[in-house]
Formats: structure tokens, C-alpha cells, sequence
């Protein structure tokens, strides 16, 4: 597989999927390594999963740059890095689709494969700002935009490197999310001649909402994403999988003690159970037996 297809926070060893994860708190970088016990990289990623769900709860306090009290950008050093932002998503954009229309005769297979290349990219840089755990990277990251702005730099703190390095990594996430559009038809937003905001999910009360309306609701608003035939079956078996463990209850009654009876229960989820063997019977019923 190549290298550049495996998350970050996996590697091998001796035939052995590894997790590792590094987290900076207060100065202090933390990194954690665990065997996954096994050999199979698609096992491996749902555990490593799993795992960052547990270390992102560890570390919710990481997610926005730590502000010191010497550094916040003037208005005119921000407008100037958003428009210049604004013009790198566009030519990332342009590159990335016109490096994929203009290849070689491609296939369902080849867009597929091309989409999930996508979406891990995607999910990584999400990833990394959430976390924000490689400072290291901040001043290469944030020059992506300062080199074209060399009059600012000398005006910044190592604060304004920070948030300016998260603004980069997002502009390259919407980057990938307007090629995807773009390459499923749809139009990128910078395209766009006036600014929409994103359709509500609901408006119904939650206390009105079950399990299959939420599911359902969020189907129909993913529908513009155009999403490929394999990630829709995903999202399909993970709904089957909530509805398999909770049943068709509204929402807002499931407590926490449901929750981490659910968590428990998908560590032993039998392997290659399908949609409609879920739906049919309740998990608890499916590991017993």
C-alpha cells in the first residue's frame, strides 16, 4: 500500500499495526503508541479510530491555539491574509481538478479510490487542527501565505504564526472539499457569485426526533456531497448499527450509560455482520449468540 494511502497515526511493525498519537499540553509533548494487535489495515484504522475518539476527549482542552497576551493581528494584516487565502484555495483547487481531468481514461474504480484519497486527506488535516499537535510545523505552515506577505511577518508573534497556520490547514481542507465537488459535477464555492448559507438540518424540536428521522435527515443533507456509492453504503451500515443497538427511540433519551454500553459493545462486534442482519436483531442478541 503506498505510504501516502496510511494515516498518520498508523504504522507497522513486524507485520503489526501500530497507533500512534502526539499531543502537546502546556509545553509537554506526550506521545502514545499501542499494538493493535493485528494485521489487517482496514480493523486497524475503525481501532485507531476508536482510540482517537477516547484521546480527543483527553485533550478537548487543545483544540484552540493557546493566546498569549502580546499578539493579535491588526484588521488590515487579517484582511490581507484571507484574501490571499482566498486565492490559494482557488489555485490549489484549479491544480488539483485539472491534475485529475487530465489523465488517463478513469473508471468507477479510479474515482472511488481518488474520493477516499480525498476524504483521509481531509480528515488528517481536520485531525491536525483539532489537535493542533505539531507546533513544530507552525511557521513552515503559516509561510505557505507569509512569503507572498513578507511586510507582515515582522509585525507577528509566535501566537499570529499559530492561528495563521490553522487558517492555512483550513484553507486546504475547503481546497479538497471544493475539488471533490467539482470533480462530481457540482460547483466550488469560491465559485459562486454570492455567499449561501448552509440549510438547516432541522427545525424540529429534539425531543421529537428518532434514530431513522435523524438518519434520514442527514442522508437527505448530505445528498449535495455527492458522495460515492461505497461511502453512502458506509454511512447505511453505520445507521443500521445505531438502530441495531438503541432501537428506533428518540434521541434525546439515550443517556450516557446507553453510550458506553454501546462503546463496549462495538469492541465485540462480530466481523463482516451486514445491514440487514442489524436491523434485524438487536446487537446485545448478535455478540451473545
Amino acid at each position: 500500500m503506498p505510504s501516502n494511502n496510511i494515516p498518520h497515526y498508523l504504522y507497522k511493525r513486524n507485520h503489526t499495526w501500530w497507533f500512534r498519537k502526539r499531543f502537546v499540553s502546556e509545553g509537554n509533548a506526550i506521545e502514545y503508541r499501542l499494538s493493535l494487535q493485528t494485521a489487517s489495515f482496514q480493523r486497524a484504522r475503525l481501532l485507531a479510530l476508536r482510540l482517537q475518539t477516547l484521546c480527543q476527549q483527553m485533550v478537548a482542552s487543545l483544540g484552540a491555539p493557546k493566546k498569549l497576551k502580546n499578539g493579535v493581528m491588526d484588521k488590515s494584516a487579517q484582511e490581507q491574509i484571507r484574501a490571499k487565502l482566498r486565492a490559494k484555495i482557488a489555485e490549489w483547487t484549479a491544480e488539483e481538478t485539472e491534475h485529475w481531468f487530465c489523465g488517463s481514461t478513469r473508471n468507477e474504480g479510479d474515482l472511488n479510490d481518488y474520493l477516499e484519497t480525498l476524504d483521509m486527506v481531509v480528515s488528517d488535516l481536520k485531525e491536525r487542527i483539532a489537535y493542533d499537535d505539531k507546533p513544530s510545523l507552525h511557521r513552515a505552515e503559516a509561510n505557505t501565505v507569509l512569503d507572498e506577505l513578507p511586510h507582515l511577518k515582522a509585525t507577528l508573534s509566535e501566537y499570529d504564526y499559530q492561528v495563521i497556520a490553522r487558517m492555512v490547514a483550513q484553507a486546504k481542507v475547503k481546497s479538497l472539499q471544493d475539488t471533490r465537488s467539482i470533480i462530481l459535477g457540482g460547483d466550488a464555492g469560491w465559485l459562486s457569485s454570492s455567499q449561501t448559507t448552509e440549510p438547516s438540518v432541522t427545525e424540529e424540536p429534539i425531543d421529537t426526533l428518532t434514530i431513522s428521522k435523524l438518519l434520514d435527515l442527514y442522508t437527505e443533507h448530505n445528498k449535495a456531497k455527492g458522495h460515492s456509492k461505497r461511502t453512502k453504503k458506509k454511512y447505511e451500515w453505520y445507521g443500521a448499527l445505531l438502530l441495531s443497538s438503541f432501537g428506533d427511540v428518540p434521541v434525546h433519551t439515550i443517556t450516557g450509560a446507553m453510550g458506553r454500553e454501546f462503546y463496549d459493545n462495538i469492541t465485540k462486534l462480530p466481523v463482516g455482520l451486514q445491514k440487514e442482519v442489524l436491523l434485524a436483531s438487536k446487537l446485545s442478541q448478535l455478540i451473545d449468540n
